[in-house]
């Protein structure tokens, strides 16, 4: 159970990268269909130099869950680079998706001071990008405003949901660790206790079965004052004996069988 919880994190956190990855890369399309005049939009393109730039609006996203922080300078520091270069382009098709993935990875990290400062050079992207792009305007950076800071409010509480489940994991664990070493415990106490039962019984019946020898041995020297009699009493005494040793062989063997059923009992319960 614990390797299977242990090999699923690493796979979701692969996944994730991988999606981001795939991301950028459909999002760098078309930046650069958009800002080259591949994509018609009634404004002016530019050249090959403004393609190249808007990589720089939407690249970050493939490293956005591992480093949002660095995501975020860098979408915020390559906004106004690109305006101050290549001038004013419709580039919000593409750039705008970029900003909203980046605030909600952003939001995920339980760290209040580095999800605001990412929220802050976030929203410096989207001031830029609202005066210089065509389509937008002052009008509209409230809007994406609120729908940036939503997406980072999301992005926070599946922050909590991940922590909750690896405190959950732990927990799980934990208590899994703790139920081994019960069961350890109580293993080792039952074979405590068989060996104490195991031996006393032996001790008991192997007194008893030397007391029967000497009363079949005295017997046996006793038949030529009185054979019919001595040879009663030593057949008496060697029965005993083999009842006896009968009845320790049995009990062992119930006390062994109890013990494996009690330790297989035992790792079903593990298991």
């Amino acid at each position: 159970m614990i390797g299977t919880r242990g090999k699923s994190q690493p796979s979701i956190a692969r996944g994730w990268d991988v999606t981001g990855v795939l991301l950028a890369v459909l999002l760098s399309i078309y930046g650069v269909a958009l800002t080259s005049g591949l994509v018609h939009t009634g404004h002016p393109h530019g050249y090959i130099g403004a393609a190249f730039g808007v990589l720089a609006m939407t690249l970050p996203v493939a490293w956005a869950r591992r480093y949002p922080g660095v995501a975020a300078t860098c979408l915020c520091a390559a906004a106004p680079i690109n305006v101050a270069a290549f001038g004013s382009l419709v580039r919000c098709g593409a750039t705008l998706p970029a900003v909203f993935y980046v605030a909600f990875c952003a939001g995920i990290p339980r760290s209040n001071w580095k999800t605001t400062l990412a929220g802050c050079l976030l929203f410096g992207s989207l001031a830029s990008q609202a005066i210089s792009d065509p389509k937008l305007g002052l009008a509209t950076l409230p809007v994406f405003t609120l729908l940036a800071a939503g997406f980072l409010g999301c992005g926070r509480l599946v922050g909590q949901r991940m922590e909750s489940v690896a405190i959950l994991g732990l927990r799980n664990a934990e208590l899994i660790e703790q139920r081994e070493r019960s069961i350890a415990l109580s293993l080792a106490i039952e074979r405590e206790h068989v060996a104490m039962q195991l031996d006393q019984s032996l001790r008991i019946y192997l007194e008893d079965i030397v007391s029967s020898s000497k009363i079949g041995r005295e017997s046996l020297s006793a038949i030529t004052s009185d054979r019919d009699q001595g040879e009663a009493i030593a057949r008496m005494a060697f029965a005993d004996i083999e009842d006896k040793g009968r009845r320790a062989l049995s009990e062992i063997r119930t006390m062994f069988t109890n013990l494996r059923r009690s330790r297989r009992d035992e790792s079903t319960l593990v298991e």
